[in-house]
């Protein structure tokens, strides 16, 4: 396939990780392999999706804004913790041999799809900003441990704090969804500013992923908040099975 080709076939990978990750998360992980399979390095293809991340989750977060569902006070305690976990988590990918990675979150993914399917389902939400101990304790420590894991591995970083914001800090989804656009853009930037030192980002591929990712950020938005809660859960469902079905294939056949 022709350099040109190439890039078209990754840019319309992007735009449906966008769409994706707009929704439920997950769409790194079909940006990842899309670029393994064309010769990128692991810390690359991290760095591209990270990249391209960054704008798209900021396009999601805008529209999600404009509509009143971003819960402000805990973007403002989410923020600097999902900064910093990236910031860590980006910097150890570089340290950590790819197959490694790829078989953790292979391990990972099953237990997620437990929680999809099994505990959280029928859950009500306390209230959709939350306090006390949850608000200065759980919050915070839920958006810094899921953004060591997204800093590093990228791949459905959305889709576990979203879980996490939704079991632990007992948001709804829709409001949890929200939240996490606003961390999941400082995640991508804070792991952009480490890759970019590291000389990891392509910009052949990482600009026109990065656009057409936004438009798919934007329909994906939209379809979320018509739809509500119900949409959100099916595609994190969708998104958990595409991640374990493609990691289970390429790191353990």
């Amino acid at each position: 396939m022709s350099e040109s080709a190439t890039l078209v076939f990754l840019c319309f990978v992007a735009f449906m990780a966008g769409l994706l990750n707009s929704i439920g998360g997950g769409g790194a992980i079909l940006k990842i392999p899309a670029m393994l399979l064309f010769g990128v390095t692991p810390q690359q293809a991290v760095a591209v999706t990270k990249f391209g991340g960054m704008f798209g989750h900021a396009t999601a977060l805008f529209a999600f804004a404009r509509h009143g569902y971003v819960p402000y006070k805990p973007a403002l305690i989410a923020l600097p913790c999902s900064l910093v976990g990236a910031g860590i988590g980006s910097q150890c990918l570089m340290f950590i041999p790819p197959d490694l990675a790829g078989k953790i979150v292979a391990v990972v993914l099953p237990l997620v799809a437990f929680f999809l399917l099994f505990p959280w389902k029928n859950r009500k939400p306390a209230e959709n900003i939350p306090s006390g101990r949850r608000f200065w304790i759980i919050l915070p420590l839920t958006c810094f441990i899921v953004g060591i894991y997204d800093g590093a591995f990228g791949a459905a970083g959305a889709t576990f704090l979203i879980l996490g914001l939704h079991l632990f800090v007992r948001l709804d989804l829709v409001h949890a969804n929200a939240l996490s656009k606003v961390t999941s853009t400082v995640s991508c930037l804070s792991s952009t500013c480490v890759f970019l030192l590291n000389g990891q980002v392509l910009f052949f591929y990482a600009i026109p992923m990065a656009v057409t990712e936004m438009l798919g950020n934007v329909v994906g938005s939209r379809l979320a908040m018509l739809k509500g809660s119900r949409i959100v859960r099916v595609f994190m469902l969708v998104s958990v099975t595409l991640m374990f079905c493609s990691l289970i294939a390429k790191y353990f056949f």
